[in-house]
């Protein structure tokens, strides 16, 4: 039930994730998005007509997930400027997180690109620059905010789900660099797989992009092979090589890995969450902080090697 006083412009502010919508006003319709509209997860701008005051509002939702969940608890009601603010303000820590890795992501290809050489380590920063990008743009295109821009409505949907299936891709060659040779195949068998789920994204969406949703449990179903067969590999290196850049990548990893699953059972358990990857994000800052860093201190040490072999080539042609 509408309160007795409402504002001039009063909106509700309704959630959903790939569901339909209708709103009644004491049996009324005043708003309707149909199925085959309902793009992603979206905030519904709803205009309530005046002398609406204390009449009951009905909501009919009609989801294409199997799932009965409802974001009801997140329906807000004030004037329509209100409404874009607060969910701006929900938004915001998504947004900066972006910001920050997009940073990152952006910095540590511009120092690939700075470096020449095989033996620089200027593979893993293209691969952890890419990496940093695609999430970024990830994390952007999922901000329910960006609906409010004026572009296609359907853009930010195709490119959260395309950045999100090439996520792994790049990940995956950079723990190929540190990986034993003899698992190199199985990494580039699943990166291969990775990329054929994105073609298969791709030509699913140019059907329709309300399928797209029913395609996440293979990308998912990748991520978690990746992750088993990085395990192997990391218990096999840290065992038997003993290799301290395989502990930071531990830590790193296993921080990753820890954050992702818990937000991939609170994705299983309600996908009409608003941000079903909150931990994800967190955990995702830090570990691109940390392979960052250490790509970084590797990248020094090669090229302080350099250094010193090319001054113990002078002083052996000087000496002869």
């Amino acid at each position: 039930t509408l309160p007795d006083t409402l504002p001039e412009d009063a909106v509700l502010g309704i959630p959903t994730a790939f569901q339909s919508l209708t709103v009644f006003i004491d049996g009324i319709e005043v708003y309707s998005l149909p199925a085959d509209s309902a793009f992603g997860s979206l905030i519904h701008t709803v205009s309530i007509p005046s002398g609406s005051e204390g009449k009951t509002v009905t909501l009919a939702f009609e989801s294409l997930y199997t799932t009965p969940n409802i974001s009801l608890c997140n329906i807000s009601l004030g004037s329509r400027t209100a409404v874009l603010f607060g969910q701006l303000d929900h938004d915001t820590g998504s947004l900066l997180v972006s910001l920050i890795i997009l940073i990152i992501g952006v910095l540590l290809l511009a120092v690939s690109g700075l470096l020449a050489g095989t033996k620089t380590g200027r593979y893993r920063f293209v691969c952890l620059g890419t990496f940093s990008v695609l999430a970024a743009l990830w994390i952007l295109t999922d901000s329910n905010f960006l609906q409010f821009l004026p572009f296609n409505s359907t853009s930010g949907v195709l490119l959260s789900f395309y950045s999100f299936t090439l996520m792994g891709v790049p990940i995956i060659q950079f723990i190929k660099l540190s990986s034993h040779e003899r698992y190199h195949k199985a990494y580039d068998i699943i990166t291969l797989l990775m990329l054929a789920n994105f073609l298969l994204n791709l030509c699913v969406s140019t059907v329709s992009v309300l399928y797209l949703p029913k395609l996440l449990i293979i990308t998912h179903a990748l991520l978690i092979s990746a992750i088993l067969l990085f395990l192997w590999c990391l218990v096999h290196s840290w065992v038997k090589c003993h290799e301290k850049r395989f502990n930071t990548l531990f830590a790193a990893f296993f921080l990753l890995c820890a954050a992702g699953i818990i937000d991939l059972v609170r994705f299983y358990d309600n996908p009409v969450d608003n941000d079903n990857s909150f931990f994800f994000k967190i955990g995702l800052l830090v570990f691109i902080a940390i392979l960052g860093l250490s790509s970084i201190k590797d990248s020094l040490n090669l090229f302080r090697d350099a250094v010193h072999v090319e001054i113990y080539k002078k002083l052996a042609y000087t000496d002869s």
